[in-house]
């Protein structure tokens, strides 16, 4: 909830999966512009390493990461992970 939130703050329209087996968890729209993120609890270690399961279900666009140990959100784009 933390990442859709994160992204209607941004201005963007948020479609949650109801399915536990959907591609992804979240889409966001705004404007022309559509989003298929995964959303994710990471953590970050105190050398700066970020640490959060990788592995999807299907095409997605970006991780939407909670920050658990820092109360903070980042996004990282799938394309980084590959």
């Amino acid at each position: 909830m933390r990442v859709a939130s994160y992204f209607m703050q941004k201005g963007y329209n948020v479609f949650r999966s109801l399915s536990p087996s959907c591609f992804c968890d979240l889409i966001a729209i705004k404007d022309k512009e559509i989003l298929k993120i995964e959303a994710r609890t990471a953590y970050l270690s105190e050398h700066g390493t970020l640490s959060f399961p990788k592995k999807t279900k299907g095409n997605i666009d970006i991780f939407g990461l909670y920050i658990a140990n820092k109360d903070e959100i980042r996004i990282v784009p799938y394309s980084q992970q590959l």
